[in-house]
């Protein structure tokens, strides 16, 4: 077992006192009539013993969508659906739990982001979503990839000093550097990112003669370079990959690489608690077993491929 572990993402118990202070603070006799602010959850809080900014917690339940924003730091809870994820139904609400236990006969569990039951829901007025729609990835990563590549036309010169991001090297200590290595192919495309004082810019590069010729400028959204980042292994024969563990007994262990792109990670997040394996790379989540199969779709369709049959 390699040693562990950074823990990150919120506490699922601190998450919850959220959800209810926000839940009471825009509920009148079970209707939603108010947006709350972020300065009145906290002021909240506080009064029940707990300090510190709610943000992240906020922005993490709005990310699982059992929260709404409007904007200006103002939320509202959203209403109860659920998102099936193969035997698991993951609820979207912004009840806390205490509450959403009167509406789902079904036990509630769960140390993730999300309350998760077992097997789908069927009581009356709670809607569902889609799991592509709720996760936010593209279909296919690998697909996305080929289209960026064909529809570029690297129309700038090269001209800051740019880090390169290796995706054919199969094992490497690092995988951004000022220099392309010896060992990247002589010609073809590679990402590339300048950092400045306000933020990360990314570019795909064309390569001809082992040189950086030109570029095309990505979104500043870190997201798209690094979902490329995986199209562009896959693409090579040279994927990322995810690995299964312990899969006795409700919880299986998921090892798959760090900085996944946020879609990914959300669902991760939303089953189980995530840290980091210190010393690597590599993020683990610990998930309910019957969530596995859609979650194995949905690495495979990032471009990754499972590490034990790996060639």
């Amino acid at each position: 077992m390699i040693d562990t572990e950074v823990a990150l993402g919120m506490d699922s118990s601190s998450l919850d006192q959220v959800r209810g202070v926000l839940f009471a603070s825009s509920n009148h006799d079970d209707v939603f009539f108010d947006s709350v602010s972020t300065q009145s959850i906290r002021s909240a809080l506080a009064r029940r013993g707990r300090d510190g900014s709610p943000v992240d917690a906020l922005n993490e339940l709005y990310d699982v969508g059992d929260i709404q924003s409007l904007g200006r730091g103002r939320w509202l809870p959203s209403v109860t659906a659920t998102v099936r994820i193969s035997k698991i139904s993951v609820l979207i609400s912004g009840m806390p739990t205490r509450l959403l236990s009167q509406f789902i006969t079904k036990p509630i569990f769960g140390n993730g982001s999300c309350r998760l039951v077992g097997g789908p829901v069927s009581e009356t007025g709670i809607g569902s979503h889609q799991f592509q729609w709720w996760c936010g990835a593209p279909a296919s990563t690998v697909e996305l990839t080929s289209e960026t590549l064909r529809t570029a036309t690297f129309p700038l010169e090269v001209a800051s000093r740019l880090e390169y991001f290796n995706h054919w090297d199969k094992s490497v200590s690092h995988r951004w550097s000022y220099a392309l290595p010896r060992s990247a192919p002589s010609s073809g495309v590679v990402l590339a990112r300048e950092k400045g004082p306000i933020g990360t810019l990314y570019f795909l590069g064309k390569v001809l003669n082992s040189t950086v010729v030109s570029l095309q400028e990505l979104s500043n959204d870190w997201n798209q370079a690094f979902r490329l980042g995986f199209g562009l292994r896959a693409l090579i024969g040279n994927p990322a990959t995810y690995a299964l563990r312990d899969c006795a007994g409700e919880n299986c262990e998921v090892i798959a690489p760090a900085f996944l792109p946020s879609s990914e990670r959300k669902v991760l997040r939303a089953l189980g608690p995530v840290v980091e394996l210190q010393g690597t790379s590599q993020y683990m989540t610990t998930i309910p077993v019957g969530a596995w199969p859609q979650v194995e779709l949905m690495l495979r369709a990032l471009g990754l491929s499972n590490e034990d049959t790996r060639l």
